[in-house]
């Protein structure tokens, strides 16, 4: 295991794969951590604790993880899988003051302390957004958040600890979705240059996306092949995140990269 306060930047040699899905749809349980874990491979999921015991309009058709449920998959894939913050509602994280945000950081980890006993080192910004004032809070709650950007994460001045690059898989005639030829390649870059790749998905949100399942494997059993590591999201942290990164609420700070070079914000 990778301990959590350590960098071990030499590990990224060779490159990184993480996945997460947003949301806690329950086809996480069903399908898509048994098929993972099945295949050697690890996961995460950013769970709306809310969303837990009251679904929105748009999921009153979707069956979401329960909390019972949540502590199932912990136990039974005790390697394989991580949980991860992603709010209380969804909230957005951009074009509001800090209180409306601490608010929802509060309540929302006070649901996982009372629930699941701890409170999770990462977040995901909703929607994949995120502002200032967003950056500083999460920092006060959480190591490292994702955000929804195209490329690969990289040991350099350019990473930040809350903003971590996140591929979208999905539906390749959709809008911001990557497709799998594009991961791919994402992935050889990471491979080349010792790189890490998150992957998002949203079981969830296939409705309109027949092959998604048959695309998916593809893209693991790839993965598998290129003897890629594939890693929860918080190991490969503990590779590639800042040892160090200040973020205050006058739009400065500064940060240690995992190999000890210092730089401002």
């Amino acid at each position: 295991n990778i301990s959590p306060n350590v960098r071990k930047s030499d590990l990224s040699i060779g490159g990184v794969v993480s996945f997460i899905d947003d949301d806690g749809n329950k086809d996480v349980m069903d399908y898509l951590l048994p098929m993972m874990a099945s295949k050697g491979l690890k996961m995460a999921s950013a769970i709306i604790s809310h969303w837990t015991t009251t679904k929105p309009t748009y999921y009153l058709n979707k069956p979401l993880l329960t909390i019972e449920e949540l502590k199932k998959c912990l136990v039974d894939y005790p390697s394989n899988f991580e949980i991860l913050n992603h709010t209380s509602n969804h909230t957005s994280f951009t074009g509001v003051d800090t209180a409306p945000l601490f608010s929802e950081m509060e309540k929302s980890n006070k649901w996982f302390l009372e629930n699941l006993k701890f409170i999770p080192s990462g977040f995901v910004n909703p929607f994949g957004h995120y502002s200032w004032n967003g950056l500083y809070v999460t920092s006060q709650y959480h190591r490292y958040a994702f955000s929804t950007a195209i490329g690969v994460n990289y040991i350099n001045s350019s990473f930040s600890n809350y903003t971590i690059k996140r591929l979208q898989f999905g539906s390749p005639e959709a809008g911001g979705n990557v497709p799998v030829s594009q991961i791919k390649t994402y992935i050889q870059e990471a491979i080349q240059n010792n790189g890490w790749v998150v992957i998002m998905t949203h079981v969830k949100g296939f409705d309109d996306y027949a092959n998604w399942r048959t695309d998916f494997e593809e893209l693991c059993d790839y993965i598998i092949a290129q003897n890629i590591k594939c890693l929860l999201p918080s190991e490969a942290f503990s590779i590639f995140g800042n040892i160090i990164e200040n973020i205050n609420d006058s739009n400065t700070g500064f940060k240690m990269l995992a190999n000890g070079q210092t730089v401002n914000l």
